[in-house]
């Protein structure tokens, strides 16, 4: 969690427009509780209990940005100019703080978008367990079993490259760097 958040937020209330980002989090893995294979094997059993975490590092993601006007301008780069998106509203929660913070359920999430392009979406995840020791490859492949499919993103979009749209909550946060600000 960021010692800083209570300076983060202020400054997310008093920032205009948008930036780059970088991130650093640990969240919990959301995990089935059974292999999607095998039923009758389960995640508990399998790793002895074991909770698996994810530590990223996410670079070169945008904030502040307007979700409509991202998709609208890969739409005319994709050559579909006469196309018009116009975005709906939140699927969940509200907005405590416009194109930037998310309240839901008592919770504060930090929305921002993966970028694509030559310099961006220079991710890292590195999973974890919550002793500290790194998942080796033989695991990470076990693991796979137990988690759900990957969701299809932007079919709503009608491009390509879809904007890839995320919300991290507040209290995964360990680090954030914009605006040429560091918070810890």
């Amino acid at each position: 969690m960021l010692r800083q958040q209570t300076d983060f937020i202020q400054f997310l209330q008093d920032y205009k427009g948008a930036s780059f980002l970088t991130l650093k989090t640990v969240t919990e893995v959301k995990h089935n509780k059974t292999s999607r294979l095998d039923k009758s094997i389960t995640f508990a059993d399998t790793f002895k209990g074991r909770e698996l975490l994810c530590t990223s590092f996410i670079v070169g993601g945008m904030i502040g940005a307007s979700y409509e006007n991202m998709v609208q301008r890969r739409l005319e780069k994709e050559g579909h100019g006469n196309e018009t998106f116009h975005a709906e509203s939140l699927p969940w929660g509200e907005w405590l703080i416009p194109k930037l913070l998310i309240g839901h359920k008592g919770e504060q999430y930090l929305r921002y978008y993966l970028e694509v392009g030559a310099n961006s979406d220079i991710s890292t995840f590195v999973w974890v367990w919550s002793n500290g020791e790194i998942v080796t490859p033989e695991e990470r492949e076990i693991i796979e079993e137990f988690l759900p499919p990957p969701k299809k993103e932007g079919d709503r979009q009608g491009i390509e490259n879809v904007v890839q749209c995320r919300c991290v909550n507040l209290s995964n946060v360990v680090s954030a760097t914009f605006a040429g600000r560091l918070f810890v």
